[in-house]
């Protein structure tokens, strides 16, 4: 629980509470969560219902950025999508936050649309990749 509200893991203004993510992983369409590191370098959530996931949030600790742990945990939950034969991930990116537009790039994201102001003055990308275009 600490880990997750550890503010150094914060997700743009608003970290995400271990109430929030204990919420998440009961509710009627559980998500699940991935962690590397110990101490926790990083972190993501996702939600799975039918045959689509949304990625919910990933952040990794300032002092861990540019070691490879992002690139890790998406890897692995790809991975983990491929084993259920999930069929296309969303998610949501600030469109400032290139190095992370970069990474879900690398692994077949693209743009599918934009949530104007999503992030207080920032917009949103959204982004989708389909499970036949996923890379490992």
């Amino acid at each position: 629980e600490q880990a997750y509200d550890n503010p150094a893991l914060a997700i743009g203004a608003t970290p995400w509470s271990a109430a929030a993510i204990r919420a998440l992983l009961t509710s009627q369409h559980p998500g699940f969560g991935l962690a590397l590191g110990r101490p926790m370098a990083g972190f993501l959530l996702a939600r799975s219902v039918a045959q689509e996931t949304e990625l919910l949030a990933m952040a990794v600790k300032p002092e861990n950025h540019r070691m490879g742990i992002a690139r890790q945990l998406l890897g692995q939950l790809i991975s983990g999508l491929k084993q259920e034969h999930s069929g296309r991930i969303f998610l949501e990116v600030s469109a400032e936050n290139h190095p992370a537009i970069q990474l879900y790039r690398y692994y077949g994201f693209e743009k599918i649309g934009i949530r104007p102001q999503y992030y207080g003055k920032q917009d949103a990308l959204i982004m989708a990749c389909n499970f036949a275009n996923l890379s490992d």
